[in-house]
């Protein structure tokens, strides 16, 4: 209820964008099919999936990290699962452990949520069933190691 308020007094005193009224009138997979990609990044295993220069995709990352728009986070969520699935093709989805990168108690505070676990989130749902865990103890570093031939780690 906080969260609905809070997002109405923002709308009545700085409504949305052009681009951001678009993003968000997307369907998840509309938005798969829509928005630009990014170009491919030099870092190995390193992925990108949406091209942030586009207006469009800007408000989408603005609406999940800072608003914690419930459209938002279904799109951001539903692109990482699928860009996960294609660029993990040498394991199955059993096998993944999703790791939200942590934020500071301060921006925990600020925000009241952290965007990444939030994401995270929303892959588990997609994936109903299947044995994607997310991890969210700081000690998952010792599970990880002795489990890193089992698993690949997915970063958010």
């Amino acid at each position: 209820m906080f969260l609905f308020l809070y997002n109405l007094i923002l709308e009545a005193l700085f409504p949305s964008s052009k681009a951001e009224k678009s993003v968000l009138s997307y369907s998840p997979e509309e938005a798969w099919g829509k928005l630009p990609r990014a170009p491919e990044t030099p870092l190995s295993n390193t992925y990108a999936v949406f091209a942030y220069k586009n207006d469009e995709v800007k408000q989408l990352v603005l609406g999940v990290k800072y608003r914690r728009l419930k459209q938002a986070v279904e799109i951001a969520g539903f692109a990482l699962d699928r860009k996960i699935k294609e660029e993990i093709t040498d394991t199955d989805l059993k096998n993944i452990a999703l790791i939200p990168i942590p934020i500071t108690k301060k921006r925990r505070n600020e925000r009241g949520f952290n965007q990444s676990e939030l994401m995270a989130e929303e892959i588990v749902k997609l994936n109903e069933g299947t044995q994607i865990n997310i991890n969210l103890e700081k000690e998952m570093d010792h599970h990880l190691k002795k489990d890193t031939h089992k698993s690949k780690q997915v970063f958010l």
